[in-house]
């Protein structure tokens, strides 16, 4: 199979198996918004946002750092130093992995003070366990990519999402009867479960994959080779990860800031008070209280947030596909197959992004209606739909970037970024008119900074002179086709046929497979290059 092939083949891979597991994730969380509601999802999203922070600390070098080397392996053709490399990355992660378990269960009540969250300090103890089962996980997972061996990968994500699935929602039905805090504990345990179970499945199929391949132990240089990448990578991600952990209280701390006038609190009340009475006070308070900070923040996390990350995920897969093209390509220093690689994997990037994001903004009432069975988060949703585009390219470039053994640029960049994003979010939020709206507006606007500048950096290191808008104009044409045809059905499909929600289900998947292969049918434009026909 040619390069592209293998390309293409673990892009779907990935892709179909990701959209199955963050489908199974959907079915999870939806009714589990029913039974924790805003508060108990606020409890949830903080533990979760904690376990990412301690997990980003523990697998953000090593992990990316195996792949690597083993990417130039399989393009050196040294198949037989995959298997010591990869055990003595794995006995590194296990002790990591171990540490980050317990520091985040000792501490978790330093953790849910910090993020002004008391009531999630059970919750971040039940989901500790899953640090040490992903840093686990994390080598073989890299090994797989690097070696282009997608179905083990795919099939562990669609299995730990079913067991996730199973186990949190029926510990959270049953933790239900105390409170939503303890409801909210109980599907985080089932978090801690799915990991557990993906993390044998993995260990289980790698050792029947691997046992034809040569024993050994890991050399000194290989040790030297991956600790050089590893440990700045560690350093760098860890102070963008527990950077990030400061967006919470910096985003509940503004909301509980804001003083409303009378106008803008009654403008406030029109699109937020049909949904709740938590709000009821505002009009003589012009404050919100800690009730309704919760609410609205658990609205963005829980629902709009959600959404969001629903496609962002799946099209983020696209990148671990790419990881052997790419790394062939800077491993013999060709650039012109560098060139073409960047090409066609930012082409498809922007032919599945620009639909998506144009989807979250142009229907998220019917969106959240169809999963969630109300349009609170709406306005939220459609703030933070457009950064889904630049942030899903600029992870491309930053991969490019660490794959070549650049660290400190491309931190550097994100870390503007992220205070950059910080600064709009304790600015924004405190506008009475803008509110909960800030965390999707700063999301925009340092997502498109954080894309500008890793666009320059790569045009000044390899010389890629990339034409942004060529390579977008498919997935431009595909968006305005997809939503064009929702507009013009969407009267006569609720008028006769079905209610608002259902209209999405049925009506997108045909929208949207016509605009993409309207996109691909393009006789010019940058669809070609995508699938690398023309250079």
């Amino acid at each position: 199979m040619t390069e592209r092939g293998r390309f293409l083949k673990g892009t779907i891979i990935l892709i179909c198996a990701n959209a199955a597991a963050k489908i199974l994730g959907a079915v999870f969380k939806i009714p589990l918004t029913y039974i924790l509601e805003e508060e108990g999802m606020a409890v949830y999203n903080t533990a979760f946002s904690v376990y990412i922070m301690m997990l980003g600390l523990v697998t953000g070098g090593f992990p990316f750092a195996l792949t690597k080397l083993l990417a130039e392996y399989t393009a050196l053709g040294k198949d037989g130093r995959i298997r010591p490399a990869v055990c003595g990355t794995g006995a590194v992660l296990f002790l990591l992995g171990a540490a980050g378990s317990l520091i985040l269960y000792i501490f978790a009540p330093v953790f849910a003070a910090a993020m002004r969250e008391e009531n999630a300090a059970g919750a971040i103890r039940a989901i500790s366990p899953a640090v040490f089962l992903v840093a686990c996980g994390a080598v073989i997972k890299s090994s797989n990519e690097a070696r282009a061996d997608l179905l083990p990968t795919a099939f562990s994500q669609v299995t730990e999402a079913a067991f996730k699935l199973i186990c949190g929602y029926f510990l959270a039905v049953n933790f239900a009867r105390y409170s939503a805090y303890s409801a909210a504990k109980g599907a985080i345990w089932g978090v801690t479960a799915g990991e557990a179970f993906a993390t044998v499945l993995l260990v289980t199929v790698w050792r029947v994959r691997v046992r034809k391949l040569d024993k050994g132990r890991m050399t000194g240089k290989e040790l030297k080779s991956i600790c050089s990448i590893a440990f700045p990578l560690m350093i760098c991600t860890s102070a963008i990860g527990m950077l990030a952990m400061v967006e919470v209280p910096v985003i509940r701390g503004a909301l509980g800031a804001v003083r409303f006038s009378q106008k803008s609190a009654e403008e406030f009340l029109i699109n937020y008070a049909p949904y709740t009475d938590v709000f009821d006070n505002l009009a003589s308070t012009l404050r919100l209280s800690e009730d309704g900070v919760r609410k609205l923040y658990g609205a963005f996390s829980g629902y709009a947030q959600t959404v969001f990350n629903l496609p962002a995920g799946i099209i983020s897969t696209i990148c671990a596909a790419a990881t052997p093209m790419i790394a062939k390509a800077l491993t013999k220093k060709d650039n012109l197959a560098l060139k073409r690689a960047v090409e066609r994997v930012l082409g498809l990037i922007f032919l599945l992004s620009i639909p998506a994001a144009s989807m979250c903004f142009f229907f998220a009432e019917e969106l959240l209606e169809l999963l969630f069975g109300n349009s609170f988060s709406a306005p939220m949703l459609r703030a933070i739909a457009p950064a889904m585009i630049f942030l899903c390219a600029g992870n491309l470039f930053v991969a490019i970037m660490h794959l070549s053994g650049r660290i400190g640029e491309p931190f550097c960049v994100s870390l503007i970024g992220l205070l950059l994003k910080i600064l709009l979010l304790a600015v924004l939020i405190r506008i009475p008119e803008v509110n909960i709206l800030g965390t999707g507006l700063s999301s925009i606007v340092s997502s498109v900074a954080v894309f500008l500048m890793l666009l320059a950096l790569m045009k000044k290191r390899y010389g890629i002179n990339l034409r942004v808008i060529r390579l977008a104009a498919p997935g431009a044409a595909a968006s305005c086709v997809m939503v064009g045809i929702m507009y013009l059905i969407r009267p006569f499909m609720q008028t006769y046929f079905l209610p608002q929600p259902a209209f999405i289900l049925s009506a997108l998947p045909a929208a949207a497979g016509f605009a993409l292969t309207a996109a691909l049918l393009l006789k010019r434009g940058d669809t070609v290059v995508v699938f690398g026909k023309k250079d």
